[in-house]
């Protein structure tokens, strides 16, 4: 959710929306337009005067102020805007792939497979409080999945979106709150442990509801997709 604020805030300063000098509408404004909550604006303001590109001023004629567009280029070569369009451009691709991947392996998949992507998920469970490790982990049960399907094909497709999806993680974590990366690995372990007993079962509704619910998780922490935000706050719920 922060990341569209930021998204929304950044493009307005790349378009000339705003330029340095310029005072921003204030917080009640900003979120009415955009339609998120005061504190998640308050949390994007904060964030780009840490890093100087605006200034909050007390008193009579106070506000937010643009200080320094010039720092915008150092969050990367994407925007904020551009890497949403990208990671939901992505998850358009990466469900039914993902679905597909985890159907062939529940009707093709060895038991040494099975054992294999056990192993990883106690990996990912073991790097809960570490963020790049969780995020190598579930690299790894992602392209673990996609070859245990037996499809060198889908394999390859997988590795390429796993890499696309790697590059925009790292660029989106730079901007979230610790306690958010926590909740979504939270979520995130909880859902493959789903997809784990759906494909030891091998029950395709099951299989099919993981997939979903995972990708819809992701929705909710990077695009602030309020549609997926309350199976987000479920799977938080149900997890230990």
């Amino acid at each position: 959710m922060r990341n569209r604020v930021l998204g929304v805030i950044i493009d307005a300063l790349r378009s000339g929306t705003y330029r340095e000098g310029d005072r921003l509408p204030s917080e009640r404004e900003l979120a009415s337009d955009i339609g998120v909550s005061r504190a998640i604006v308050g949390f994007a303001i904060d964030e780009l005067a840490q890093r100087g590109v605006l200034e909050s001023r007390r008193g009579r004629g106070g506000g937010t102020f643009v200080v320094s567009i010039s720092d915008l280029p150092s969050f990367g070569e994407r925007t904020p805007g551009d890497r949403c369009d990208v990671m939901n451009w992505l998850l358009e691709v990466r469900e039914p792939i993902e679905l597909a991947a985890a159907l062939l392996v529940s009707a093709r998949a060895r038991v040494a497979d099975l054992r294999a992507l056990r192993g990883i998920y106690a990996e990912m469970s073991e790097s809960i409080d570490d963020d790049t490790e969780y995020a190598e982990a579930s690299m790894r049960f992602v392209l673990k999945l996609a070859e245990a399907s037996g499809n060198p094909l889908l394999r390859n497709v997988v590795g390429q979106l796993v890499n696309e999806q790697a590059t925009l993680r790292r660029e989106f974590s730079a901007f979230e709150e610790p306690e958010t990366l926590r909740d979504l690995r939270r979520a995130s372990l909880a859902t493959h442990a789903e997809l784990l007993t759906a494909l030891e079962g091998g029950d395709s509704n099951e299989i099919a509801m993981a997939v979903d619910t995972h990708m819809k998780n992701i929705r909710a922490i990077y695009l602030g997709d309020d549609r997926s935000a309350q199976h987000f706050t479920q799977t938080l719920l149900d997890s230990p």
